[in-house]
């Protein structure tokens, strides 16, 4: 009977003191959890931020520049800064603008006077203008007045002369502009990001941003907001009502906040499956624990009934113990081994002879715990069990042992209850190895953390093609998040850069050489086409038989920019973006061999500005820049689409003309570049005014070659230029002048 009442005391023991482990790792795993999401937000609220500041700062740097040239020089100034500003992109995100007078009148809209009176006297931010200091006033969404789309205003105030309030200068966006593509890729699908405004209107929403732009959060989620610049928030969402954590920011110096929340959903399904093998696990062992003390149980009660020999009994659990897997050690109150098994003297390294009667402070082993820091003896679990009477359950150790790695071991012990003839034996412990169990799952670990993290894409795919896996620079760069891609054949990938011999080249390298490494051009989930280098690599797995290959991608498309970047500036003309000589003698080049097909002319045209000197001069070289601008682009108004018009000097252009007729229609249609030229530039309170002298040399009866046309036409165009200039003369006859109509 007492031997009953102690087999389930010590299972119900076991069984309990498995439970509450299983729970408490359970526990620790979702804090672990919830802390790497806390991390994740407000590291995505901090970007996120800086987002929004950048592109409200940029809206209103070009209010700046605005109002600075209505103040200095009234409504004309300011819409040629307009249009500056829409031509360099810094109003890329603008959808409306407006400037008001002091009373409200919209005196410009979209840079032209509005067709009927409007008003904006009754808009928020220009009764907040018109009593407040010189800021930057953030609007609600509103309609706009005339386009009756919502946008978000950002305004300021017009100052008079003296100081006070002279009106409005205003710039509508799309709220949803605010947050531009969003959040960076994460793994979860149902992180939010939310852009307010101090009072708690949601400005822009990264999820149905119809629904709740243009509502207010409620009171407490405001007062949340303004507790901190930074905040870290589990609650139900003030927009939706489902429970989220947020990270909340305030986005410095402007009146914004930043909210980035997501739902535990995530986190809960990847908790979940390591959750259910705790569960499983520990199940398992305990039915195992009780099976093997029911068993004994069972055993000692037919041995006893049988023969009534306890010897006999202890013989054949010392059989059993000496069969099972699991390492035992038993010792008395002195600490010393008085039974081990084989199994524990092969996880110690140490003969079991050698074992018996030893102490832990003579052992030729040391114990560590699981950061590998080697533990006295009087911290060893039988003598911590020994000392509290509490048993220890699945905890991990180390045993070191000189020569040998170490052996990792999950040790539970338990203190046993002393028998009829008074035996001394005080503690049984259990070990089981784990080293491969621990070594696997931290190999796993910096496995799946170097995945993960690498900055680079990469997918892993089957051989059949099928994506089984990619990392987060993946979702970033190509836009597939894991649900869209994993399943999918690779072919998504594929851009119309390539012929099907070019995918059928690198499969053949693979089945041959197991490597491929070279430039490829993919295409993101938008369609867009990026240059990559890509190296693929063939795995084999021999167990399986499987066949696994990993392609890693490293973004060549700030290359191939910077690449196209130089070949237009070398040969291109850096102020009107015309071509350059070099170009110019290559078109030249081009036109002839046409011609030559066609049995027909060429004509090159040397184009020279008349009084462009003193406009430098008098005015200044930004004065210069805008003529050579300005006349660059009426005459290629002038000519044809098939003609070239070239810049080769300071204030020298050259046209070429293929495929012409006769002398005098050519001198007709040349007339008109006269005309164009002479045409006034406006230049500040002023208008600027050149003219120009033309010179023209025909292929073939005046040159050959590209240079030697060029040198003809310049020339018959000095010839021109010393009749009085305003003239077109030809090589054939650069004696006669032409009066230019």
């Amino acid at each position: 009977m007492r031997l009953a009442l102690a087999l389930v005391a010590l299972g119900t023991a076991l069984v309990i003191g498995l439970c509450i482990l299983i729970q408490a790792q359970v526990g620790h795993e979702r804090a672990e959890a919830e802390t790497r999401l806390q991390r994740e937000l407000e590291a995505q609220a901090h970007l996120a931020e800086a987002a929004v500041m950048e592109r409200v700062r940029k809206i209103d740097t070009a209010i700046l520049f605005l109002r600075e040239s209505l103040e200095a020089r009234g409504l004309d100034e300011f819409k040629r800064m307009l249009a500056s500003l829409a031509n360099s992109g810094q109003l890329d995100i603008a959808t409306a603008n407006l400037v008001a007078d002091r009373n409200g009148t919209v005196l410009l809209s979209g840079g032209r006077p509005p067709q009927s009176h409007v008003s904006v006297s009754d808009r928020d931010y220009f009764t907040r203008l018109g009593d407040g200091e010189d800021r930057l006033d953030i609007s609600g969404p509103i309609a706009g007045r005339i386009s009756k789309r919502k946008i978000v205003v950002l305004a300021r105030r017009v100052r008079s002369p003296d100081g006070g309030f002279a009106g409005v200068v205003a710039i509508g966006i799309d709220p949803q502009a605010l947050i531009g593509s969003g959040l960076s890729r994460r793994a979860s699908g149902n992180e939010i990001l939310t852009v307010m405004s101090g009072d708690g209107m949601v400005l822009a929403r990264s999820a149905d941003a119809d629904t709740y732009i243009g509502r207010r959060i409620d009171d407490a989620a405001v007062a949340t907001l303004h507790s901190g610049d930074a905040v870290y928030a589990v609650r139900a969402s003030p927009t939706d009502g489902r429970m989220r954590a947020h990270a909340l920011r305030h986005v410095q110096g402007l009146p914004l906040y930043v909210a980035v929340g997501d739902t535990f959903e995530e986190l809960e399904s990847r908790l979940a499956p390591r959750r259910t093998m705790l569960w499983l696990s520990g199940t398992a062992i305990a039915a195992l624990l009780l099976a093997l003390l029911w068993l004994a149980w069972r055993y000692a009660q037919r041995r006893v009934a049988q023969i009534g020999d306890l010897g006999a009994m202890q013989r054949r659990l010392d059989i059993i113990i000496e069969s099972l897997a699991e390492g035992v050690v038993v010792r008395d109150a002195e600490g010393r081994i008085t039974l081990v098994n084989e199994a524990a003297a092969r996880l110690s390294g140490v003969p079991r002879s050698d074992l018996i009667g030893q102490r832990p402070e003579n052992a030729i082993w040391d114990l560590v715990d699981e950061h590998g820091q080697t533990l006295p003896p009087d911290r060893y679990p039988s003598a911590r069990t020994v000392e509290s009477g509490k048993p220890i359950d699945h905890q991990l150790y180390g045993i070191r042992t000189p020569g040998r790695r170490p052996a990792w071991v999950s040790i539970s012990t338990r203190l046993l209850d002393t028998d009829p003839q008074g035996s001394s034996d005080v503690v049984v412990a259990t070990l089981s190895e784990v080293t491969r169990l621990r070594e696997a799952e931290r190999e796993g670990r910096m496995a799946a953390a170097v995945f993960a993290q690498v900055s680079q894409p990469i997918v892993i795919t089957d051989g059949e093609s099928n994506i089984l896996r990619i990392n987060r620079a993946f979702t970033e760069t190509f836009g597939y998040s894991v649900e869209e891609a994993v399943g999918r054949k690779i072919s998504i990938l594929r851009s119309q850069r390539h012929e099907e011999r070019f995918y059928a080249g690198i499969w053949a390298a693979l089945q041959r050489d197991g490597y491929w490494h070279g430039e490829v051009w993919n295409r993101s989930r938008s369609g867009e086409p990026i240059p990559f280098l890509a190296s693929i690599t063939k795995i084999n797995e021999p167990a399986s038989r499987e066949v696994r290959y990993v392609a890693v991608y490293s973004d060549l498309h700030d290359q191939k920019a910077a690449e196209e970047v130089l070949r237009w500036q070398a040969n291109h003309d850096p102020l009107t973006g015309l071509p350059n000589r070099p170009l110019l003698l290559d078109r030249i080049q081009t036109a002839i061999s046409q011609a030559e097909r066609k049995k027909a002319r060429v004509a090159v045209v040397f184009v020279d500005l008349d009084q462009f000197k003193p406009i430098n001069d008098l005015h200044g070289h930004l004065a210069g820049d805008l003529v050579l601008q300005t006349v660059a682009d009426r005459m290629q108004g002038v000519l044809r689409a098939s003609d070239t018009l070239a810049r080769v000097g300071g204030d020298e252009f050259i046209a070429v003309l293929g495929e012409v007729g006769e002398s005098a229609g050519v001198r007709r249609a040349l007339s008109g570049l006269l005309t164009a030229v002479r045409e006034p530039v406006a230049w500040e309170d002023t208008t600027l005014t050149v003219g120009c002298s033309i010179g023209v040399a025909f292929w073939p009866e005046d040159a050959s070659s590209p240079a030697a046309l060029v040198e003809a036409a310049d020339a018959a165009m000095y010839a021109a230029k010393k009749e009085g200039g305003s003239r077109i003369a030809t090589a054939a006859d650069s004696e006669t002048g032409c009066d230019g109509t």
